[in-house]
């Protein structure tokens, strides 16, 4: 990371702008299975600065298009059309750059150079700029931001953070109700991938784990609650409310592995995964970094 990327993740981080979607919550498992829960709240004595939308939004932009100029410093002196059709696609995570570039560099130039093509209508967003148009619900913003912060934070070479970034990107796509830009209607589609439940996720310490001669085995930890249903009055049993990241221990090396990723047992209570399978998921500083930096000043 530059040192201007780091200075515009400061700034980001320090002002008010939802980028929440995924969290994590610390699990620990006790001998008797019992849970405890340690939740992760950041606190601040100095409260978040507001800005306009134009200010935050232009500020994410400017955060991805420094992002893809360090990653890919021969597209610097491109047109934003030109870096577009010439970004890479050769990985998941490369195709959800791209299209994230894509959908923000029509924002951005709108509210630099039109801002009254903007509008906000109920939930949604219109864009229209007589040539190019989108519109989205209001929440694809927030995921915009997540894509963009999570990306310039984590090393998108490692598998969990490819699965957040293509899980994050198809709800983007569930939000995009219609794009028509100059390079055509379609957003690009990313590989198949391992879906994740939920976004509240829950790094689990001490789930029981067995060792067999090519897999190991987990025992695995729920989330689930009764809600009730407001509208129709009534209770929704057992609702996923969270799933589980399980933190282990395996010959001195230490994994992160979704519970989505687990070959189930019939009952269910267990998930395998093969020991030629675990690399893919060593946890390492640039796998799921949610902290904010701390400033030199």
């Amino acid at each position: 990371m530059n040192n201007y990327i780091r200075e515009l993740l400061i700034f980001i981080e320090s002002i008010k702008i939802d980028k929440s979607l995924l969290s994590h919550e610390k699990c620990e498992i006790g001998d008797d299975k019992s849970k405890t829960i340690t939740r992760c709240v950041i606190s601040s004595s100095i409260p978040p600065k507001e800005y306009s939308f134009a200010v935050n939004q232009s500020a994410v932009f400017m955060l991805l298009d420094v992002f893809i100029d360090y990653k890919h410093p021969e597209l610097m002196s491109l047109s934003f059309a030109d870096k577009y059709k010439k970004l890479p696609e050769n990985s998941a995570c490369e195709k959800v750059i791209k299209s994230v570039f894509r959908i923000l560099r029509l924002v951005r130039n709108s509210l630099i150079h039109n801002i009254k093509s903007v509008n906000f209508v109920d939930d949604r967003i219109n864009i229209s700029t007589g040539k190019e148009s989108i519109e989205m619900e209001n929440n694809a913003i927030k995921i915009l931001n997540f894509i963009v912060w999570y990306s310039t934070k984590n090393d998108l070479s490692m598998y969990y953070n490819e699965l957040v970034m293509i899980n994050a990107y198809n709800k983007l796509r569930a939000n995009i109700i219609e794009i028509n830009d100059i390079f055509n209607t379609q957003l690009i589609s990313p590989p198949m991938s391992v879906e994740f439940l939920s976004f509240s996720r829950y790094k689990v310490w001490g789930a029981e784990v067995k060792k067999f001669s090519d897999y190991i085995s987990i025992q695995r930890v729920s989330f689930m609650a009764d809600i009730p249903d407001i509208i129709n009055k009534t209770i929704c049993k057992n609702v996923i409310v969270g799933c589980s990241d399980y933190v282990i221990n395996i010959d001195n090396k230490t994994y992160l592995i979704p519970d989505e990723c687990l070959t189930k047992s019939e009952d269910k209570e267990e998930g395998n995964i093969r020991l030629n399978e675990l690399s893919k998921f060593e946890k390492t500083e640039g796998v799921a970094n949610l902290r904010n930096i701390s400033p030199d000043y």
